[in-house]
C-alpha cells in the first residue's frame, strides 16, 4: 500500500495498518515535518512500520516485480524544445504552482491554447499535474 499524506488521524492510515496487518508492504511518501498534513506518514517512517517511497522504482521493488521502469522521467539535458506559447507558460509557472484558471490569466493565452500547451509541456518532461488540477514544474 501506499500513502502519499496522512495526518495523524485518518482513513488512509487506518487502511494502512490493516494492510501491515495482513502483511502487506506499507510505503509512504516522506512530507512537510511542519505540515500536520504529513505528521501521519512521517510517523509511520520514524517507527519503522513503512518504507520510504520515492519514486515508481520503490513501488515495484516493494511488490516484488523484477526489471526497469518501462519509462523514467526526462532530466534536463534530455528535454525537447517547444514552442513560443509553451515557453510563456513555462516561464509563468517559474513562480509557482498554478491551475489552468490562473495560468490564462498569467500567460494571456485562450484556455484551448493553453491546454495545448500543458500537454506539450508535460510530454516534453517540462511539468507534472499535481492533485487538484494544479501544475508545477519538473524536477
Amino acid at each position: 500500500m501506499l500513502v502519499a499524506r496522512a495526518p495523524k488521524k485518518s482513513g488512509a492510515l487506518i487502511t494502512a495498518q490493516a494492510a501491515v496487518a495482513q502483511g502487506r508492504p506499507l510505503l509512504v511518501i516522506p512530507g512537510d515535518p511542519w505540515n500536520p498534513a504529513s505528521m501521519g506518514t512521517n510517523e509511520k517512517l520514524r517507527s519503522g512500520l513503512a518504507s520510504v517511497c520515492l519514486g515508481a522504482g520503490d513501488v515495484i521493488a516493494a511488490v516484488g516485480l523484477k526489471g526497469a521502469i518501462a519509462q523514467l522521467p526526462k532530466s534536463a539535458t534530455q528535454r525537447e524544445a517547444v514552442s513560443e506559447d509553451a515557453a510563456v507558460v513555462l516561464r509563468a509557472l517559474d513562480r509557482h504552482a498554478a491551475d489552468v484558471d490562473e495560468l490564462v490569466v498569467r500567460c494571456g493565452l485562450e484556455s484551448g491554447r493553453l491546454s495545448a500547451c500543458l500537454v506539450e509541456l508535460q510530454l516534453a518532461g517540462y511539468v507534472v499535474q499535481k492533485a487538484g488540477g494544479r501544475f508545477e514544474k519538473s524536477q
